[in-house]
């Protein structure tokens, strides 16, 4: 309950900063793996506040290592905003997917140093759209020159964009280089996006 109370503040205000909103209607209604490009704090709590409001669902998100946001304050927002802490499994993973929950990843796995999609350094998307054969929802973010790792504040002067492609589903025999690849193939799709949108 409180999560969803959450939704009717956090994003319509960061709304009021979304300079572009495109491909809403590409949200899927059943379960699936959304998968975004990652330059800013605020892409971890963005994409499950965008579809707690538009489809009144919690989703659980990716999150870093557990040694990277210690501490009761992270801790609890973590779990408020349904982060998962993995460590090299996906255990969690699978077992909130179970439970009918969508997920949601950023291969990149760090924030980029620059305003641009970077290299993947992990295929847990992939392994995730080869085993459950799920939906994938790819989504392009551009919050880089609204909060990126270089500033200590959000610049509210610059705006964010966000496109949503096209659900695809990936088949293919689960194999760490078919996830690998498969991972590459869906940021290429997110990619994409980012090509055709500038903020």
């Amino acid at each position: 309950m409180v999560y969803f109370i959450t939704k009717r503040i956090f994003w319509p205000l960061i709304r009021l900063f979304v300079k572009e909103l495109s491909g809403l209607e590409n949200l899927p209604d059943k379960k699936c793996l959304y998968v975004f490009n990652h330059q800013s704090y605020l892409d971890g709590f963005l994409v499950p506040m965008m579809i707690a409001w538009h489809k009144n669902k919690k989703i659980y998100t990716f999150a870093t290592t557990r040694e990277t946001f210690s501490g009761a304050i992270w801790s609890a927002l973590f779990n408020h905003f349904g982060a998962i802490r993995i460590g090299g499994s996906l255990d969690k993973a699978f077992e909130k997917f179970n439970q009918g929950y969508s997920l949601a990843i950023a291969p990149e796995g760090q924030r980029s140093f620059f305003d641009r999609i970077e290299e993947v350094h992990h295929s847990g998307a992939g392994v995730i759209a080869l085993k459950t054969q799920c939906p994938i929802v790819p989504i392009y973010i551009h919050t880089f020159t609204f909060w990126n790792r270089f500033q200590l504040f959000i610049n509210f002067k610059r705006n964010i964009t966000i496109r949503i492609g096209k659900p695809k589903i990936y088949t293919a025999k689960l194999t760490k280089a078919n996830a690998m690849k498969t991972t590459r193939q869906i940021m290429k799709e997110v990619a994409k996006l980012e090509r055709t949108s500038n903020a």
